[in-house]
């Protein structure tokens, strides 16, 4: 009688094995996108950045942080000045919502959040 071939059995240990974490390549391309994209909102805020007349005239200047949610689409979910003087503050919040709208995020993201200090400096 020839000996009967088996098939190899899968042991436990590989059959509950957890999936494989994601690739340091692909964590770093995304965080690069999303730099990347964060980027492009900051150029496009700045551009409509004004100094108030009333803050320049009171000779008002400083940092304002802004938390901003822009959702998948490219438009704002949540905007809020967390810090800084009222005037600069409004001013910051005014160009973040002229900048509207922004690119569609990277693909499989649904929103994207985070803060921004803007600076209002007198010359």
């Amino acid at each position: 009688k020839p000996p009967s071939k088996s098939k190899p059995t899968q042991t436990a240990s590989t059959a509950t094995r957890p999936a494989a974490p994601l690739q340091h390549a692909n964590i770093a391309s995304i965080i690069k996108a999303r730099q990347s994209y964060i980027l492009q909102i900051l150029e496009k805020i700045e551009e409509q950045k004004s100094y108030p007349l009333q803050a320049r005239r009171r000779r008002t200047s400083g940092r304002v942080t802004l938390s901003i949610r822009v959702s998948s689409t490219g438009v704002i979910e949540k905007l809020e000045c967390v810090q800084g003087p009222a005037s600069l503050c409004q001013a910051a919040v005014n160009a973040t919502k002229k900048a509207q709208p922004f690119p569609l995020l990277p693909e499989g993201t649904n929103h994207l959040a985070f803060e921004y200090q803007m600076l209002y400096k007198l010359h």
